[in-house]
Formats: structure tokens, sequence, C-alpha cells
């Protein structure tokens, strides 16, 4: 996951790292372009969306909640960014919006995170045992 979200980021860590080293006097706006775009919040999207593709070809078939969870979150995530990235567009609500520290952009992050970890302990689980089998 980690691997998925720096080369996901990579256009945002190189430009911040421009940044960084001149001070905040070069890609200032492109570095807050990129964050008002989504960019993080798409990452995120992609990420899951791997993480789904990945559990859903295992062929491990779950039951419950379990199954509510891993196949609904997906949906779920990039309707709520989608709608939110199209209101910004119409100018309805504000591009702070997708801030870094938007509530917004952290909920989806942690949400992301856990649904990445949660379900590829599950798959991991899964296969181990399939294997033992």
């Amino acid at each position: 996951m980690l691997g998925n979200a720096i080369f996901g980021l990579f256009p945002l860590l190189i430009m911040y790292a421009f940044y960084t080293c001149s001070d905040g006097k070069v890609c200032g706006d492109g570095l807050d372009n990129l964050i008002y775009e989504g960019c993080i919040l798409f990452v995120c999207i992609s990420i899951v969306g791997a993480v789904y593709v990945d559990f859903y070809l295992s062929g491990v078939i779950l039951t419950g909640i379990a199954r509510f969870a891993t196949y609904f979150f997906p949906i779920i995530i990039p309707t709520w960014i989608s709608i939110d990235y199209i209101l910004i567009h119409m100018n309805i609500i504000s591009r702070e919006r997708f801030s870094v520290g938007s509530t917004i952009t952290m909920v989806t992050i942690v949400l992301s995170s856990l649904y990445v970890l949660l379900v590829k302990a599950n798959l991991y689980m899964q296969e181990e045992l399939k294997r033992i089998i």
C-alpha cells in the first residue's frame, strides 16, 4: 500500500521537494493545484480499487457484514469524492474542500487505509487457510 501511495503521489512529492528546497519560491501554485484538484483523494480511490480487484480475483467468498463492507465500500468513496469534485467545478462549494487538512481528505485517507489493511489482511488469511488445507 505504501509503495502504491508513493508511486501515485510521485508528482506531488517531487513538486513538494522542489517547493521545500526553494523555500517556497518554486512550484507553489502547481502544488496547490494538484492538491485542490484532488490528487490525494484520487490516489486513495485507485488504491482501494486495486485492492478490490485483488480480492475479487482471489475467489474468496464472504458472507454477512464482511461481504457488504468489502464490496460496497469501494462504491461509496468514489461516489462521495466525485460528487464533491463536480460541485467544486460548478463553483457550488469551495475548492478548500480538497485541501490536505480538510475533513473530507482526512476521512477518505483514514477509511481507505482501514479498508486496504482489513481487506488485504483478510485476503492473506484466506489464502493461507487454503494453502494449509
